[in-house]
């Protein structure tokens, strides 16, 4: 069925005779087809769960927002470089790379008024330690946030041919989720994003809010907005 779709859409046929072969850039990187890519991510996450109706958030009442974790700027953003040393986290495998991505930092900013604060801290590396005082500079943003979202996953430990060892976050990432959640009132102020192919097992008492938002593209960080804020309602399931 994959070679005849092929065939059907003239990808084996002369270059001058594919009617999708002479499609310009500023087609296939339109407005448009932004758009579709931040629309199909949203479209794809699953509110897992959402204790004490913590979303949506309010942007027009909210002052504070702390975006944490070796996923929240994968795209390489002004406050920082990429996440956890690839920038390409939120497209994984088995994709083109995008002309622009936006990452979760991006997309919780363009969202809120410019007087509204919101901080950006790393935390870890995917597995490893970022700095001594990475987590520590996280808690501290936790903390002082009235709302945080700790974008966490799992990134290039899965793939084709590279199978996990276990159901669970990285070691440096538990280690994250612990510190941010008792700072972000024992999680009562936190909305957790897991980025991953497959199911990762979690303490869901660590925070009010999780959602499964997969590799979601080149408009990742929009779509996840999009959803925290309620312009979109999660409709995404499990497999």
């Amino acid at each position: 069925r994959i070679l005849l779709t092929r065939m059907r859409i003239g990808e084996f046929d002369p270059v001058e005779s594919r009617p999708y072969g002479s499609v310009p850039v500023d087609v296939l990187d339109s407005p448009a087809h932004r758009t579709i890519a931040r629309e199909a991510a949203a479209a794809s996450m699953v509110l897992l769960q959402n204790k004490g109706n913590l979303l949506p958030l309010d942007k027009d009442r909210i002052g504070s927002v702390a975006v944490i974790g070796p996923f929240a700027a994968c795209e390489g953003d002004t406050k920082g470089p990429i996440s956890y040393g690839n920038d390409n986290c939120y497209l994984h495998s088995y994709a083109a790379y995008p002309s622009k991505q936006t990452g979760v930092y991006a997309g919780v900013r363009a969202y809120l008024p410019p007087w509204v604060n919101v901080d950006y801290a790393r935390g870890s590396n995917i597995s490893a330690l970022y700095s001594e005082t990475a987590i520590e500079e996280a808690s501290f943003y936790a903390a002082a946030a009235e709302v945080v979202i700790l974008a966490l996953g799992i990134g290039d430990l899965e793939a084709e041919s590279l199978d996990r060892d276990t159901l669970e976050l990285p070691q440096v990432q538990q280690w994250l989720l612990g510190n941010v959640s008792r700072a972000a009132g024992n999680g009562s102020r936190l909305i957790v994003a897991i980025h991953s192919a497959g199911g990762v097992t979690v303490d869901t008492s660590l925070a009010s809010t999780w959602i499964q938002a997969w590799y979601g593209g080149e408009e990742a960080g929009s779509g996840l907005a999009d959803v925290v804020f309620g312009k979109v309602n999660p409709s995404g399931r499990l497999p």
